[in-house]
């Protein structure tokens, strides 16, 4: 898959997204101002996310290494 490292300015890409975040909620103009929303459903995204993890089950999620614990002193 694609990391931030290889995202390169100018091109286009292609995301999911709800209508929330899609419309520029919690701050995200970048997509309420460059956004061509081609697929917009009726359904709620709960559902659609719930149908793809059927089609797609089982799921093995990898440690990417994103979270991580320390101790903190105090």
């Amino acid at each position: 898959g694609l990391t931030a490292g290889d995202l390169r300015l100018g091109r286009t890409y292609s995301v999911v997204t709800t209508l929330f975040v899609a419309d520029g909620g919690d701050g995200f103009a970048m997509f309420k101002d460059g956004a061509k929303k081609e697929h917009i459903y009726d359904e709620i995204d709960l559902n659609i996310v719930a149908k793809y993890l059927e089609k797609t089950s089982p799921i093995y999620p990898g440690e990417e290494g994103r979270i991580v614990i320390s101790k903190v002193k105090g």
